[in-house]
């Protein structure tokens, strides 16, 4: 019983426990599952409280929030070929460069090297 509450207390479902008391699965194997489960899971959340701290940082409008969690959520080699294909003009360049976005950008731009997600909200690295 004492099995049950503590596998109960770490998230696993019935079902699973059941499998483990019917010997079907060991405790080891649902613990590397479960574990792998959680993973994705908090990744997931630290993905949206880095979104959610940009945002109140910012005071972000609504499409700036959803173009922030669209980007947010693209995996690295999506992130790595929007940084790094450059869309075709359709109209000839002004002489004028447009200020960059931001200085961190900026700076990666110089360096020629894409910008990787933080690990933290507010630490973009190059």
């Amino acid at each position: 019983m004492d099995l049950v509450r503590t596998l109960r207390d770490l998230g696993l479902d019935l079902a699973v426990i059941r499998q483990v008391l019917d010997r079907e699965v060991s405790v080891p194997e649902v613990a590397t599952a479960h574990a792998d489960a959680l993973d994705v899971q908090i990744r997931t959340l630290r993905l949206g409280r880095a979104v959610l701290r940009a945002v109140a940082k910012r005071g972000s409008t609504p499409q700036e929030v959803d173009l922030m969690h669209k980007l947010a959520k693209l995996s690295d080699e999506e992130r790595r070929r929007l940084v790094t294909t450059s869309p075709k003009p359709s109209a000839p360049r002004s002489a004028t460069p447009s200020p960059p976005a931001s200085p961190r950008l900026s700076r990666c731009r110089t360096h020629h090297r894409r910008p990787h997600r933080p690990l933290r909200p507010g630490l973009w690295s190059c």
